[in-house]
């Protein structure tokens, strides 16, 4: 009787350990790059009106949004990306974006703020602009942004930060738009520009606002 129960416990044993070892490689296999995170807002979302397009072409995504301003205060939608390669001059282009990775193999087209990646240490953190807002007043766009793409963040492709590249295939693409109610900084080296640190201070103040995923065919 002694030896039957052993063995049946010996198999039992076996069996669990080849479920817990199927379970670890499923997830070994369905783990994928996720990026830095960025801060939730601390606040309540502001009141606004945001509508958005996605619109896949052979060789581009067209995109346009429209955001209105229905709240009582003064509100900045944060679309003025700096052109990669000319940040130090404060250009920027209506297509000027960054581009990131989603999970579930989606990726976000964006014009917001990010959080400084966790171990980073950056001389100075990277910046954006924006768009004032009076209540009652909108402010709209349409763009096209070149396909293939390419992953850009404000601070760069480094692995130890998660991926470096986007999802192949691309299953998904969202545009988001980063709306804060917290005034611009004013630096020397930007006269006359509205500036935003990509950093805890804007995102914390930050409400995002997106399309509806629109799939890649």
């Amino acid at each position: 009787m002694t030896s039957r129960m052993d063995g049946r416990r010996r198999a039992a044993g076996r069996a669990l350990a080849i479920v817990a070892s199927v379970a670890l490689l499923v997830a070994g296999c369905s783990s994928e790059p996720r990026e830095p995170p960025t801060s939730k807002p601390t606040g309540p979302a502001p009141s606004v009106e945001f509508t958005a397009s996605v619109h896949p072409r052979t060789t581009a995504i067209d995109i346009s949004y429209r955001l209105v301003n229905r709240d009582d205060k003064v509100l900045y939608a944060l679309n003025r990306v700096f052109t990669a390669g000319f940040e130090d001059t404060f250009e920027s282009k209506p297509n000027d974006v960054y581009v990131t990775v989603r999970a579930n193999g989606g990726v976000e087209i964006a014009k917001r703020a990010f959080d400084l990646p966790p171990g980073l240490l950056a001389d100075a953190p990277a910046m954006l602009s924006g768009t004032p807002l009076a209540p009652g007043e909108s402010v709209e766009e349409s763009f096209s942004v070149a396909l293939p793409l390419e992953r850009r963040h404000p601070y760069g492709n480094r692995p130890d930060d998660g991926p470096t590249a986007l999802p192949d295939p691309i299953r998904y693409v969202v545009f988001c738009l980063g709306v804060v109610d917290v005034a611009p900084q004013e630096i020397p080296a930007a006269p006359g520009k509205r500036i935003y640190y990509h950093d805890t201070g804007v995102t914390k103040a930050q409400h995002v606002f997106c399309s509806d995923r629109v799939t890649l065919d």
